[in-house]
């Protein structure tokens, strides 16, 4: 979003539009609540990895299969960059206020059906819907947050992390006493969160921005394209560790350690929670230390207890994850804070082109971690993410010095 010296427009009517330079004081109450929707929404689309043994199990698929279904659901991450577009030019606020329904009502339901294809097209709903939250949540939050941006997305973020931390706890304790098939059930809390937020954002003024205020996504891939060429291989890096035990933690330990599906199911919640921790961290130290440093410490450390993690069995497994998910997730923050930095006048072009490398790096990665498992087993594909992950040390050192804007 660009400034301009134009006198903005006549707004329809005080109550539905305001200038888009009009400032806004905060309001801790919509913060709170807007992260709260991030914490429903996202304690949602952390089910499958919980899911992913019972799916493979039923409907008798590869892991190959099991991680396109990822892939299905990250789909439309590739619409990321013109969402965010669309989001500072059209009013989304009832769709992004259905979308923690949406997603709750297609991952609640995946415990009824069998039919792959079917599952294919229910992610691909819910990623859509995932897509539209994520892109616009931000938006919110810079809005309600005043002149604490920071604290704002900090909350943001945090919530996120606590939704997919309690998501794994949630599904498995669900299948453990309902069964698979009735999860659906689990569907209310997503509905009713979406009614919430309906009703905190409904009367929020809409914003008049010109047509030339707006920028194209070639002028926003030319002033990002610096930042994110070396990110690109960095999101690749963090897909390798992060990425990979997120979607496939719980189908390691049941189906390569013999482990039950609520085991699995609270080490991701408890590797998630850890990361929660770690995402806290990562970005007030950095203002600190610096963004490269906090970078460096999860790029250096993660594939090593990756490596640890598959020669470890029982309670040695523990200080592994906590390594990874300590020092890996301390770099999200960080992540997103360089792109902004480097943003410029379109830091909504630049959310979108983030996720959406974000997204698709994670999603191939998974898919191509299945194929190497169905031929070589887990042990080994991991040891060989742990190398790949390395990619991401050339990555922080070709990254461009901090521009402020």
């Amino acid at each position: 979003m660009t400034s301009s010296k134009h006198a903005p427009e006549a707004p329809e009517s005080v109550a539905e539009q305001a200038p888009e330079t009009a400032p806004e004081a905060a309001s801790p109450r919509r913060i709170l609540t807007v992260s709260g929707g991030h914490f429903v929404h996202d304690t949602y689309s952390s089910f499958l990895p919980t899911f992913l043994p019972l799916i493979i199990e039923r409907s008798s698929i590869s892991m190959t299969l099991a991680g396109l279904l990822t892939v299905f659901f990250r789909a439309s991450s590739l619409a990321n960059p013109f969402l965010g577009i669309l989001a500072d030019r059209k009013d989304f606020r009832y769709l992004f206020a259905a979308c923690p329904g949406i997603t709750a009502i297609f991952f609640s339901m995946l415990g009824l059906s069998s039919s792959y294809p079917l599952l294919c097209l229910m992610l691909l709903a819910a990623g859509f819907s995932a897509s539209m939250f994520h892109v616009v949540g931000p938006v919110f939050i810079t809005r309600f947050s005043g002149a604490r941006l920071g604290r704002g997305m900090s909350w943001w973020m945090v919530a996120g992390e606590l939704g997919r931390s309690l998501g794994p706890v949630l599904a498995a304790t669900t299948i453990k006493f309902l069964g698979f098939e009735n999860t659906w059930v689990l569907m209310v809390f997503g509905i009713s969160a979406s009614v919430v937020l309906f009703f905190q954002i409904r009367d929020v003024p809409k914003i008049t921005r010109h047509k030339s205020q707006m920028p194209t996504m070639t002028e926003a891939w030319k002033e990002l394209m610096p930042v994110m060429l070396p990110m690109t291989g960095l999101l690749i890096s963090r897909a390798c560790l992060i990425g990979v035990l997120s979607g496939y933690l719980p189908a390691y330990l049941v189906i390569d350690k013999g482990e039950s599906v609520w085991l699995g199911g609270m080490a991701l919640a408890f590797f998630e929670l850890l990361g929660t921790a770690g995402t806290f961290a990562g970005g007030s130290l950095s203002d600190f230390i610096g963004r490269k440093k906090v970078l460096y410490a999860g790029m250096l450390t993660g594939p090593v207890a990756m490596l640890g993690l598959v020669y470890a069995s029982g309670w040695q497994m523990i200080p592994c994850l906590a390594v990874i998910a300590l020092f890996g997730f301390a770099g999200s923050p960080v992540l997103l804070a360089i792109v902004q930095e480097h943003a410029g006048k379109n830091r909504g072009a630049a959310n979108g082109l983030y996720m959406c490398f974000n997204f698709i790096s994670n999603a191939l990665i998974l898919l191509f971690i299945g194929a190497l498992q169905d031929q070589y087993g887990f042990d080994i594909t991991l040891t060989a993410t742990a190398g790949l992950a390395l990619i991401g040390l050339p990555s922080i050192m070709a990254l461009p010095k901090k521009q402020v804007v």
